[in-house]
Protein backbone atom coordinates (compact mmCIF):
# COMPACT_ATOMS: atom_id res chain seq x y z
CA UNK A 1 0.00 0.00 0.00
CA UNK A 2 2.70 2.48 0.95
CA UNK A 3 4.68 1.95 -2.25
CA UNK A 4 1.65 2.61 -4.43
CA UNK A 5 0.70 5.70 -2.48
CA UNK A 6 4.22 7.04 -2.72
CA UNK A 7 3.92 6.71 -6.50
CA UNK A 8 1.14 9.26 -6.52
CA UNK A 9 2.77 11.68 -4.11
CA UNK A 10 6.42 11.59 -5.10
CA UNK A 11 6.55 11.20 -8.87
CA UNK A 12 7.62 14.84 -8.85
CA UNK A 13 10.91 13.77 -7.25
CA UNK A 14 13.60 13.33 -9.86
CA UNK A 15 15.82 10.28 -10.02
CA UNK A 16 19.17 11.62 -8.85
CA UNK A 17 21.27 8.63 -9.65
CA UNK A 18 21.29 5.12 -10.93
CA UNK A 19 22.07 3.83 -7.44
CA UNK A 20 20.70 4.83 -4.10
CA UNK A 21 24.21 4.60 -2.67
CA UNK A 22 25.71 7.19 -5.01
CA UNK A 23 26.57 9.53 -2.14
CA UNK A 24 29.38 7.56 -0.54
CA UNK A 25 29.54 9.91 2.42
CA UNK A 26 26.17 8.62 3.54
CA UNK A 27 27.44 5.04 3.48
CA UNK A 28 30.26 3.51 5.47
CA UNK A 29 32.07 0.33 4.49
CA UNK A 30 29.71 -2.62 4.89
CA UNK A 31 30.96 -4.74 7.79
CA UNK A 32 29.01 -7.77 6.63
CA UNK A 33 30.47 -10.09 4.05
CA UNK A 34 27.22 -11.48 2.66
CA UNK A 35 25.54 -8.07 2.52
CA UNK A 36 28.59 -6.57 0.84
CA UNK A 37 28.57 -9.30 -1.81
CA UNK A 38 24.83 -8.89 -2.28
CA UNK A 39 25.26 -5.17 -2.91
CA UNK A 40 27.97 -5.69 -5.53
CA UNK A 41 26.07 -8.45 -7.35
CA UNK A 42 22.83 -6.49 -7.33
CA UNK A 43 24.62 -3.51 -8.83
CA UNK A 44 26.28 -5.78 -11.40
CA UNK A 45 22.88 -7.19 -12.37
CA UNK A 46 21.22 -3.77 -12.45
CA UNK A 47 23.82 -2.40 -14.85
CA UNK A 48 23.43 -5.26 -17.34
CA UNK A 49 20.57 -6.25 -19.62
CA UNK A 50 18.57 -3.12 -18.94
CA UNK A 51 16.45 -3.15 -22.08
CA UNK A 52 13.28 -5.02 -23.04
CA UNK A 53 13.98 -8.49 -24.50
CA UNK A 54 10.52 -9.24 -25.94
CA UNK A 55 8.68 -8.09 -29.04
CA UNK A 56 8.06 -4.40 -28.52
CA UNK A 57 4.90 -2.71 -29.74
CA UNK A 58 4.70 0.45 -27.64
CA UNK A 59 7.16 2.72 -25.90
CA UNK A 60 6.48 4.94 -22.90
CA UNK A 61 7.20 8.50 -24.00
CA UNK A 62 5.89 10.70 -21.21
CA UNK A 63 4.33 10.76 -17.79
CA UNK A 64 2.39 13.88 -16.78
CA UNK A 65 1.31 14.63 -13.23
CA UNK A 66 -1.43 17.05 -12.24
CA UNK A 67 -2.74 18.42 -8.95
CA UNK A 68 -6.38 19.18 -8.30
CA UNK A 69 -7.24 22.82 -7.61
CA UNK A 70 -10.28 22.79 -5.34
CA UNK A 71 -10.78 26.54 -5.64
CA UNK A 72 -11.36 26.33 -9.40
CA UNK A 73 -12.40 22.66 -9.50
CA UNK A 74 -9.88 22.01 -12.26
CA UNK A 75 -6.72 19.96 -12.71
CA UNK A 76 -3.48 21.97 -12.76
CA UNK A 77 -0.33 20.68 -14.42
CA UNK A 78 2.47 19.92 -11.97
CA UNK A 79 5.29 17.91 -13.52
CA UNK A 80 6.25 15.99 -16.63
CA UNK A 81 8.74 13.25 -17.44
CA UNK A 82 9.92 12.41 -20.97
CA UNK A 83 11.72 9.16 -21.83
CA UNK A 84 13.87 8.40 -24.88
CA UNK A 85 15.41 5.16 -26.14
CA UNK A 86 17.98 3.96 -28.67
CA UNK A 87 17.59 1.26 -31.32
CA UNK A 88 18.36 -1.44 -28.73
CA UNK A 89 15.51 -0.30 -26.46
CA UNK A 90 17.93 1.19 -23.95
CA UNK A 91 16.82 4.28 -22.05
CA UNK A 92 19.12 7.10 -23.21
CA UNK A 93 17.55 10.22 -21.74
CA UNK A 94 15.03 11.02 -19.06
CA UNK A 95 13.98 14.66 -18.64
CA UNK A 96 11.93 16.05 -15.78
CA UNK A 97 9.92 19.28 -16.15
CA UNK A 98 7.87 21.39 -13.78
CA UNK A 99 4.94 23.52 -14.87
CA UNK A 100 5.26 27.31 -14.70
CA UNK A 101 1.66 28.42 -14.17
CA UNK A 102 2.59 32.09 -14.59
CA UNK A 103 4.02 31.66 -18.08
CA UNK A 104 2.00 28.54 -18.91
CA UNK A 105 5.10 26.64 -20.06
CA UNK A 106 6.99 23.52 -19.06
CA UNK A 107 10.30 24.43 -17.45
CA UNK A 108 13.13 21.87 -17.56
CA UNK A 109 14.25 20.66 -14.16
CA UNK A 110 16.64 17.73 -14.45
CA UNK A 111 18.22 15.56 -17.12
CA UNK A 112 19.40 11.95 -16.77
CA UNK A 113 21.57 10.54 -19.60
CA UNK A 114 22.71 6.94 -20.08
CA UNK A 115 25.31 5.40 -22.36
CA UNK A 116 25.77 1.69 -23.11
CA UNK A 117 28.28 -0.71 -24.58
CA UNK A 118 27.58 -3.21 -27.36
CA UNK A 119 26.22 -5.70 -24.78
CA UNK A 120 23.67 -3.19 -23.47
CA UNK A 121 25.54 -2.66 -20.21
CA UNK A 122 25.44 0.86 -18.81
CA UNK A 123 28.82 2.54 -19.20
CA UNK A 124 27.91 6.00 -17.92
CA UNK A 125 25.15 7.91 -16.21
CA UNK A 126 25.05 11.71 -16.05
CA UNK A 127 22.71 13.83 -13.98
CA UNK A 128 22.25 17.52 -14.84
CA UNK A 129 19.98 20.32 -13.71
CA UNK A 130 18.49 23.15 -15.73
CA UNK A 131 20.20 26.41 -14.89
CA UNK A 132 18.83 29.93 -14.85
CA UNK A 133 21.17 30.62 -17.78
CA UNK A 134 18.91 28.33 -19.85
CA UNK A 135 21.33 25.43 -20.19
CA UNK A 136 21.98 22.08 -18.58
CA UNK A 137 24.61 22.15 -15.83
CA UNK A 138 26.08 18.81 -14.80
CA UNK A 139 25.75 17.74 -11.17
CA UNK A 140 27.41 14.34 -11.12
CA UNK A 141 28.43 11.52 -13.41
CA UNK A 142 29.04 7.80 -12.93
CA UNK A 143 31.18 5.64 -15.21
CA UNK A 144 31.32 1.83 -15.24
CA UNK A 145 33.81 -0.61 -16.75
CA UNK A 146 33.52 -4.38 -17.16
CA UNK A 147 35.74 -7.38 -17.76
CA UNK A 148 35.36 -9.85 -20.62
CA UNK A 149 32.87 -11.86 -18.57
CA UNK A 150 30.56 -8.88 -18.27
CA UNK A 151 31.19 -8.30 -14.56
CA UNK A 152 31.74 -4.79 -13.27
CA UNK A 153 35.37 -4.03 -12.46
CA UNK A 154 35.23 -0.26 -12.00
CA UNK A 155 32.82 2.42 -10.83
CA UNK A 156 33.88 6.08 -10.79
CA UNK A 157 31.80 8.91 -9.40
CA UNK A 158 32.47 12.45 -10.65
CA UNK A 159 31.15 15.85 -9.65
CA UNK A 160 30.95 18.87 -11.90
CA UNK A 161 33.42 21.59 -10.93
CA UNK A 162 31.75 24.86 -11.82
CA UNK A 163 34.96 26.87 -11.43
CA UNK A 164 37.00 24.75 -13.85
CA UNK A 165 34.03 23.64 -15.98
CA UNK A 166 35.28 20.06 -15.77
CA UNK A 167 34.26 16.75 -14.25
CA UNK A 168 36.27 16.12 -11.10
CA UNK A 169 36.74 12.73 -9.50
CA UNK A 170 35.03 12.24 -6.14
CA UNK A 171 35.34 8.54 -5.33
CA UNK A 172 35.71 5.21 -7.10
CA UNK A 173 35.53 1.48 -6.50
CA UNK A 174 37.29 -1.41 -8.20
CA UNK A 175 36.35 -5.10 -8.19
CA UNK A 176 38.26 -8.31 -8.90
CA UNK A 177 36.46 -11.53 -9.79
CA UNK A 178 37.22 -15.25 -9.49
CA UNK A 179 36.21 -17.43 -12.44
CA UNK A 180 33.65 -14.84 -13.57
CA UNK A 181 31.42 -15.82 -10.63
CA UNK A 182 32.65 -14.51 -7.31
CA UNK A 183 34.10 -11.20 -6.16
CA UNK A 184 37.47 -11.67 -4.47
CA UNK A 185 38.44 -8.04 -3.84
CA UNK A 186 36.81 -4.63 -3.61
CA UNK A 187 38.73 -1.39 -3.15
CA UNK A 188 37.46 2.11 -2.46
CA UNK A 189 39.30 5.34 -3.23
CA UNK A 190 38.72 9.06 -2.70
CA UNK A 191 40.01 11.78 -5.00
CA UNK A 192 42.60 14.10 -3.46
CA UNK A 193 42.09 17.49 -5.09
CA UNK A 194 45.37 18.84 -3.73
CA UNK A 195 47.62 16.19 -5.27
CA UNK A 196 45.15 15.20 -8.06
CA UNK A 197 45.53 11.49 -7.32
CA UNK A 198 43.29 8.69 -6.11
CA UNK A 199 43.88 7.87 -2.44
CA UNK A 200 43.13 4.38 -1.13
CA UNK A 201 40.52 4.19 1.63
CA UNK A 202 39.26 0.67 2.27
CA UNK A 203 39.72 -2.82 0.90
CA UNK A 204 37.46 -5.85 1.22
CA UNK A 205 38.74 -9.36 0.49
CA UNK A 206 36.60 -12.45 -0.02
CA UNK A 207 37.60 -16.13 -0.04
CA UNK A 208 35.43 -19.15 -0.81
CA UNK A 209 35.35 -22.90 -0.31
CA UNK A 210 35.19 -25.30 -3.32
CA UNK A 211 31.38 -25.12 -3.24
CA UNK A 212 31.47 -21.33 -3.70
CA UNK A 213 30.49 -20.48 -0.12
CA UNK A 214 32.01 -17.36 1.41
CA UNK A 215 34.37 -18.48 4.18
CA UNK A 216 36.33 -15.31 5.03
CA UNK A 217 35.64 -11.61 4.65
CA UNK A 218 38.37 -9.15 5.64
CA UNK A 219 38.19 -5.36 5.67
CA UNK A 220 41.36 -3.26 5.71
CA UNK A 221 41.95 0.48 5.91
CA UNK A 222 44.74 2.34 4.14
CA UNK A 223 47.25 3.90 6.55
CA UNK A 224 48.78 7.02 5.00
CA UNK A 225 51.54 7.12 7.63
CA UNK A 226 53.03 3.71 6.93
CA UNK A 227 51.66 3.56 3.35
CA UNK A 228 50.15 0.10 3.50
CA UNK A 229 46.88 -1.67 4.31
CA UNK A 230 46.01 -2.25 7.96
CA UNK A 231 43.46 -4.98 8.71
CA UNK A 232 40.47 -3.90 10.75
CA UNK A 233 37.62 -6.42 10.63
CA UNK A 234 37.12 -10.10 9.73
CA UNK A 235 34.32 -12.62 9.37
CA UNK A 236 34.74 -16.40 9.25
CA UNK A 237 31.95 -18.71 8.09
CA UNK A 238 31.45 -22.47 8.24
CA UNK A 239 28.82 -24.56 6.49
CA UNK A 240 26.93 -27.81 6.83
CA UNK A 241 27.26 -30.71 4.40
CA UNK A 242 24.22 -29.23 2.63
CA UNK A 243 26.07 -25.91 2.21
CA UNK A 244 23.86 -24.14 4.72
CA UNK A 245 25.51 -21.52 6.93
CA UNK A 246 26.51 -23.19 10.22
CA UNK A 247 28.41 -20.42 12.00
CA UNK A 248 29.62 -16.87 11.55
CA UNK A 249 32.27 -15.31 13.78
CA UNK A 250 33.18 -11.60 13.70
CA UNK A 251 36.64 -10.38 14.74
CA UNK A 252 38.30 -7.05 15.33
CA UNK A 253 42.03 -6.46 14.89
CA UNK A 254 43.95 -5.66 18.08
CA UNK A 255 46.80 -3.33 17.16
CA UNK A 256 48.57 -3.90 20.49
CA UNK A 257 48.74 -7.68 20.34
CA UNK A 258 48.70 -7.74 16.52
CA UNK A 259 46.08 -10.48 16.42
CA UNK A 260 42.41 -11.05 15.72
CA UNK A 261 40.09 -10.79 18.72
CA UNK A 262 36.63 -12.44 18.56
CA UNK A 263 33.66 -10.13 18.95
CA UNK A 264 30.33 -11.76 18.01
CA UNK A 265 29.24 -15.22 16.94
CA UNK A 266 26.10 -16.62 15.33
CA UNK A 267 25.43 -20.37 15.25
CA UNK A 268 22.74 -21.87 13.01
CA UNK A 269 20.98 -25.21 13.44
CA UNK A 270 18.78 -27.07 10.95
CA UNK A 271 16.24 -29.85 11.06
CA UNK A 272 16.11 -33.07 9.08
CA UNK A 273 14.41 -31.21 6.22
CA UNK A 274 17.22 -28.62 6.15
CA UNK A 275 14.90 -25.87 7.41
CA UNK A 276 16.51 -23.35 9.76
CA UNK A 277 15.32 -24.14 13.29
CA UNK A 278 17.37 -21.76 15.39
CA UNK A 279 20.06 -19.09 15.56
CA UNK A 280 22.14 -18.53 18.69
CA UNK A 281 23.99 -15.23 19.14
CA UNK A 282 26.92 -14.92 21.53
CA UNK A 283 29.48 -12.28 22.50
CA UNK A 284 33.13 -12.86 23.34
CA UNK A 285 34.16 -12.33 26.97
CA UNK A 286 37.78 -11.20 26.82
CA UNK A 287 38.39 -11.58 30.56
CA UNK A 288 37.06 -15.16 30.53
CA UNK A 289 38.34 -16.00 27.06
CA UNK A 290 35.03 -17.68 26.26
CA UNK A 291 31.72 -17.10 24.52
CA UNK A 292 28.76 -15.78 26.49
CA UNK A 293 25.32 -16.66 25.13
CA UNK A 294 23.24 -13.53 24.49
CA UNK A 295 19.98 -14.18 22.62
CA UNK A 296 18.45 -16.69 20.22
CA UNK A 297 15.68 -17.23 17.70
CA UNK A 298 13.75 -20.48 17.40
CA UNK A 299 11.73 -21.39 14.30
CA UNK A 300 8.90 -23.95 14.19
CA UNK A 301 7.27 -25.20 10.97
CA UNK A 302 4.10 -26.93 9.89
CA UNK A 303 3.92 -28.59 6.48
CA UNK A 304 7.13 -26.80 5.53
CA UNK A 305 5.79 -23.32 6.34
CA UNK A 306 7.02 -21.18 9.22
CA UNK A 307 4.37 -21.28 11.93
CA UNK A 308 6.13 -19.82 14.96
CA UNK A 309 9.16 -17.67 15.83
CA UNK A 310 10.34 -17.30 19.43
CA UNK A 311 12.87 -14.70 20.57
CA UNK A 312 14.60 -15.40 23.90
CA UNK A 313 17.32 -13.73 25.98
CA UNK A 314 19.89 -15.50 28.14
CA UNK A 315 20.41 -14.60 31.80
CA UNK A 316 24.00 -15.29 32.89
CA UNK A 317 23.00 -14.83 36.55
CA UNK A 318 20.71 -17.86 36.73
CA UNK A 319 21.95 -19.40 33.46
CA UNK A 320 18.47 -19.69 31.97
CA UNK A 321 16.71 -18.66 28.76
CA UNK A 322 13.74 -16.32 29.08
CA UNK A 323 11.29 -15.98 26.16
CA UNK A 324 10.61 -12.36 25.25
CA UNK A 325 8.47 -12.33 22.12
CA UNK A 326 6.66 -14.70 19.82
CA UNK A 327 5.22 -14.46 16.31
CA UNK A 328 2.59 -16.92 15.05
CA UNK A 329 1.81 -17.48 11.36
CA UNK A 330 -1.12 -19.11 9.59
CA UNK A 331 -1.67 -19.67 5.85
CA UNK A 332 -4.36 -20.59 3.38
CA UNK A 333 -4.26 -23.71 1.21
CA UNK A 334 -2.18 -21.88 -1.41
CA UNK A 335 0.50 -21.02 1.14
CA UNK A 336 -0.38 -17.32 1.27
CA UNK A 337 -0.08 -15.69 4.72
CA UNK A 338 -3.44 -15.29 6.46
CA UNK A 339 -2.77 -14.19 10.02
CA UNK A 340 0.43 -12.96 11.66
CA UNK A 341 0.21 -12.43 15.43
CA UNK A 342 2.84 -10.82 17.63
CA UNK A 343 2.92 -11.66 21.34
CA UNK A 344 5.16 -10.65 24.23
CA UNK A 345 5.94 -12.59 27.36
CA UNK A 346 4.59 -11.36 30.70
CA UNK A 347 7.54 -12.05 33.05
CA UNK A 348 5.39 -11.77 36.17
CA UNK A 349 2.51 -14.09 35.24
CA UNK A 350 4.61 -16.14 32.80
CA UNK A 351 1.99 -15.96 30.07
CA UNK A 352 1.96 -14.70 26.47
CA UNK A 353 0.18 -11.39 25.85
CA UNK A 354 -1.30 -10.37 22.52
CA UNK A 355 0.25 -7.17 21.07
CA UNK A 356 -0.69 -6.78 17.39
CA UNK A 357 -2.05 -8.84 14.54
CA UNK A 358 -2.21 -8.64 10.74
CA UNK A 359 -4.92 -10.43 8.72
CA UNK A 360 -5.07 -10.92 4.95
CA UNK A 361 -7.99 -11.93 2.74
CA UNK A 362 -7.81 -13.13 -0.87
CA UNK A 363 -10.19 -13.29 -3.81
CA UNK A 364 -10.92 -16.38 -5.91
CA UNK A 365 -7.98 -15.57 -8.18
CA UNK A 366 -5.60 -15.71 -5.22
CA UNK A 367 -4.93 -11.96 -5.10
CA UNK A 368 -5.00 -10.14 -1.79
CA UNK A 369 -8.33 -8.33 -1.36
CA UNK A 370 -8.00 -6.98 2.18
CA UNK A 371 -5.27 -6.15 4.67
CA UNK A 372 -6.16 -5.45 8.32
CA UNK A 373 -3.95 -4.28 11.17
CA UNK A 374 -5.18 -4.86 14.74
CA UNK A 375 -3.98 -4.19 18.25
CA UNK A 376 -4.99 -5.99 21.43
CA UNK A 377 -7.24 -4.14 23.90
CA UNK A 378 -6.24 -5.71 27.20
CA UNK A 379 -8.97 -3.86 29.11
CA UNK A 380 -11.80 -5.34 27.03
CA UNK A 381 -9.85 -8.47 26.06
CA UNK A 382 -10.50 -8.13 22.36
CA UNK A 383 -8.79 -7.21 19.10
CA UNK A 384 -9.34 -3.68 17.82
CA UNK A 385 -8.87 -3.11 14.09
CA UNK A 386 -7.08 0.20 13.40
CA UNK A 387 -6.33 0.17 9.68
CA UNK A 388 -7.83 -1.60 6.68
CA UNK A 389 -6.72 -1.62 3.06
CA UNK A 390 -9.13 -2.94 0.43
CA UNK A 391 -7.84 -3.99 -3.01
CA UNK A 392 -9.95 -4.37 -6.18
CA UNK A 393 -9.00 -5.82 -9.58
CA UNK A 394 -10.36 -5.90 -13.10
CA UNK A 395 -11.20 -9.06 -15.04
CA UNK A 396 -7.58 -9.32 -16.22
CA UNK A 397 -6.26 -9.28 -12.65
CA UNK A 398 -4.91 -5.72 -12.76
CA UNK A 399 -5.00 -3.75 -9.53
CA UNK A 400 -7.53 -0.96 -10.20
CA UNK A 401 -8.32 0.24 -6.69
CA UNK A 402 -6.65 0.50 -3.30
CA UNK A 403 -8.51 2.16 -0.43
CA UNK A 404 -7.11 2.83 3.03
CA UNK A 405 -9.30 3.34 6.09
CA UNK A 406 -8.45 4.11 9.68
CA UNK A 407 -10.40 3.62 12.91
CA UNK A 408 -11.13 6.64 15.09
CA UNK A 409 -11.12 5.11 18.56
CA UNK A 410 -12.25 8.35 20.18
CA UNK A 411 -15.42 8.67 18.08
CA UNK A 412 -15.66 4.91 17.52
CA UNK A 413 -16.04 5.12 13.74
CA UNK A 414 -14.18 4.42 10.53
CA UNK A 415 -13.06 7.09 8.11
CA UNK A 416 -11.18 7.06 4.85
CA UNK A 417 -7.52 8.04 4.62
CA UNK A 418 -6.54 7.85 0.96
CA UNK A 419 -7.11 5.77 -2.14
CA UNK A 420 -5.46 4.99 -5.47
CA UNK A 421 -7.27 4.15 -8.70
CA UNK A 422 -5.45 2.81 -11.76
CA UNK A 423 -6.36 2.45 -15.44
CA UNK A 424 -4.89 0.11 -18.06
CA UNK A 425 -4.91 -0.72 -21.75
CA UNK A 426 -5.38 -4.48 -21.78
CA UNK A 427 -4.40 -4.77 -25.46
CA UNK A 428 -0.73 -4.71 -24.45
CA UNK A 429 1.22 -6.51 -21.76
CA UNK A 430 4.26 -5.11 -19.99
CA UNK A 431 6.46 -7.45 -22.05
CA UNK A 432 5.34 -5.61 -25.20
CA UNK A 433 6.47 -2.25 -23.86
CA UNK A 434 9.72 -0.32 -23.96
CA UNK A 435 9.91 1.46 -20.61
CA UNK A 436 12.71 2.77 -18.36
CA UNK A 437 14.56 -0.18 -16.84
CA UNK A 438 13.95 1.11 -13.31
CA UNK A 439 10.22 1.82 -13.76
CA UNK A 440 8.85 -1.24 -11.93
CA UNK A 441 11.29 -0.82 -9.07
CA UNK A 442 10.66 2.88 -8.65
CA UNK A 443 6.96 2.99 -9.43
CA UNK A 444 4.15 0.45 -9.81
CA UNK A 445 4.70 -3.04 -11.30
CA UNK A 446 1.97 -3.94 -13.81
CA UNK A 447 1.05 -6.76 -16.20
CA UNK A 448 -1.10 -4.86 -18.70
CA UNK A 449 -0.16 -1.43 -20.01
CA UNK A 450 -0.64 1.11 -17.22
CA UNK A 451 -2.21 4.31 -18.59
CA UNK A 452 -2.87 6.40 -15.49
CA UNK A 453 -3.62 6.74 -11.83
CA UNK A 454 -5.73 8.90 -9.54
CA UNK A 455 -4.84 9.63 -5.91
CA UNK A 456 -7.62 10.84 -3.62
CA UNK A 457 -7.79 11.78 0.04
CA UNK A 458 -10.70 11.64 2.45
CA UNK A 459 -12.35 14.89 3.51
CA UNK A 460 -13.49 14.38 7.08
CA UNK A 461 -15.72 17.47 6.92
CA UNK A 462 -17.73 16.41 3.87
CA UNK A 463 -17.33 12.68 4.37
CA UNK A 464 -16.32 12.26 0.73
CA UNK A 465 -13.28 11.42 -1.37
CA UNK A 466 -11.54 14.42 -2.93
CA UNK A 467 -9.23 14.30 -5.92
CA UNK A 468 -5.64 15.17 -5.09
CA UNK A 469 -3.17 13.90 -7.69
CA UNK A 470 -3.56 12.60 -11.23
CA UNK A 471 -0.94 11.09 -13.49
CA UNK A 472 -1.20 9.96 -17.10
CA UNK A 473 1.18 7.81 -19.14
CA UNK A 474 1.58 8.43 -22.86
CA UNK A 475 2.80 5.77 -25.29
CA UNK A 476 3.57 5.67 -28.99
CA UNK A 477 4.26 2.91 -31.48
CA UNK A 478 7.77 1.60 -30.96
CA UNK A 479 10.08 2.63 -33.80
CA UNK A 480 13.69 1.41 -33.43
CA UNK A 481 15.16 4.47 -35.13
CA UNK A 482 18.28 4.67 -33.01
CA UNK A 483 17.79 8.08 -31.46
CA UNK A 484 14.99 8.97 -29.08
CA UNK A 485 11.69 10.05 -30.54
CA UNK A 486 11.52 13.84 -30.16
CA UNK A 487 8.57 15.36 -28.39
CA UNK A 488 7.92 17.90 -31.14
CA UNK A 489 9.65 16.95 -34.35
CA UNK A 490 9.82 18.73 -37.69
CA UNK A 491 8.84 22.09 -36.18
CA UNK A 492 12.49 23.10 -36.19
CA UNK A 493 13.99 24.27 -39.47
CA UNK A 494 17.67 23.54 -40.07
CA UNK A 495 19.40 25.02 -43.08
CA UNK A 496 21.31 24.29 -45.15
CA UNK A 497 20.56 20.59 -44.83
CA UNK A 498 22.75 18.74 -45.73
CA UNK A 499 25.50 21.00 -44.42
CA UNK A 500 29.27 20.81 -44.39
CA UNK A 501 30.79 23.43 -42.09
CA UNK A 502 27.87 25.12 -40.35
CA UNK A 503 24.10 25.48 -40.22
CA UNK A 504 21.45 27.80 -38.79
CA UNK A 505 18.14 27.15 -37.09
CA UNK A 506 14.72 28.74 -37.24
CA UNK A 507 11.44 28.04 -35.46
CA UNK A 508 8.13 29.76 -34.94
CA UNK A 509 8.23 32.41 -32.18
CA UNK A 510 11.81 31.41 -31.31
CA UNK A 511 13.40 33.64 -28.68
CA UNK A 512 17.01 33.74 -27.61
CA UNK A 513 18.92 32.50 -25.73
CA UNK A 514 18.62 28.89 -26.89
CA UNK A 515 20.63 25.72 -26.32
CA UNK A 516 21.50 23.54 -29.31
CA UNK A 517 22.35 19.87 -28.78
CA UNK A 518 23.52 17.37 -31.42
CA UNK A 519 23.17 13.59 -31.00
CA UNK A 520 24.24 10.62 -33.07
CA UNK A 521 21.60 8.07 -34.05
CA UNK A 522 23.03 5.84 -31.31
CA UNK A 523 22.06 8.43 -28.70
CA UNK A 524 25.51 9.90 -27.95
CA UNK A 525 25.63 13.66 -27.43
CA UNK A 526 28.42 15.16 -29.54
CA UNK A 527 27.75 18.85 -29.12
CA UNK A 528 26.03 21.32 -26.79
CA UNK A 529 26.16 25.04 -27.42
CA UNK A 530 24.35 28.06 -26.02
CA UNK A 531 23.26 30.59 -28.67
CA UNK A 532 22.39 34.16 -27.67
CA UNK A 533 21.68 35.55 -31.15
CA UNK A 534 21.18 34.43 -34.72
CA UNK A 535 24.45 33.08 -36.12
CA UNK A 536 25.90 30.02 -37.89
CA UNK A 537 26.56 26.94 -35.75
CA UNK A 538 29.77 25.15 -36.59
CA UNK A 539 29.77 21.39 -37.24
CA UNK A 540 33.26 21.20 -38.71
CA UNK A 541 34.36 19.04 -35.80
CA UNK A 542 31.69 16.39 -36.48
CA UNK A 543 32.20 13.32 -38.62
CA UNK A 544 29.96 13.01 -41.69
CA UNK A 545 26.66 11.31 -40.93
CA UNK A 546 23.05 11.77 -39.79
CA UNK A 547 22.42 13.54 -36.48
CA UNK A 548 19.50 14.72 -34.39
CA UNK A 549 19.46 18.43 -33.59
CA UNK A 550 17.58 19.56 -30.46
CA UNK A 551 16.62 23.14 -29.66
CA UNK A 552 15.80 24.06 -26.05
CA UNK A 553 14.45 27.41 -24.83
CA UNK A 554 12.80 28.61 -21.68
CA UNK A 555 9.43 28.99 -23.34
CA UNK A 556 9.62 26.04 -25.78
CA UNK A 557 9.76 22.61 -24.26
CA UNK A 558 11.85 21.04 -27.02
CA UNK A 559 12.05 21.10 -30.81
CA UNK A 560 14.10 18.79 -33.00
CA UNK A 561 15.06 17.93 -36.53
CA UNK A 562 17.32 15.52 -38.35
CA UNK A 563 20.39 16.98 -40.03
CA UNK A 564 22.93 15.50 -42.42
CA UNK A 565 26.57 16.52 -42.07
CA UNK A 566 28.63 15.97 -45.21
Amino acid sequence: MKKLTILMITLIITVTGLHAQSDHRAETIIRNGKESLKRIKEMNKRLANTSCKHESKKQLDSLIGEEYNHASNTWAREYREDYFYDSKKNLTRYIHYTWNSTKNVWVPSSLNEYEYDADKRITSFTYSQWHSTHQWIGEYREEYTYNNDGNIVGWIYFKWDQSTQKWTGDFKESYSWLDAIEVVEQKKYDWDKGSSVWVSQTKSEYTYDPAGNLITFIVSDWNNVVNHWVVDYKEECTYTLNNDLASLICYGWDQTSAQWVPNHQAEYCYGSTCLLEGVLYSTWQTNLQSWMQNYRYQYIYQSGLLSETIYSQYSPQDQQWYPKSQILYTYNSAGDPLITTHLERDPVNQVWKNIWKVENEYNLAGKRSKYSYMEWDSFHSLWVTYTITDYSYDASGNLIGEENQQYDSYNCKWYGVDRNDYSYNNQYTSTNLVIPFWFFERYLPFDQMLTGGLYSIWNTNTGQWEHNKLYSLYYSDYKPVGIEKPAVEDQLSVYPNPCSNSFQVAAKDMQYPIVIEMYTLQGTRVMQEKITHERPISVSQLAPGIYMCFLQTEDQMRLSSRIVVE
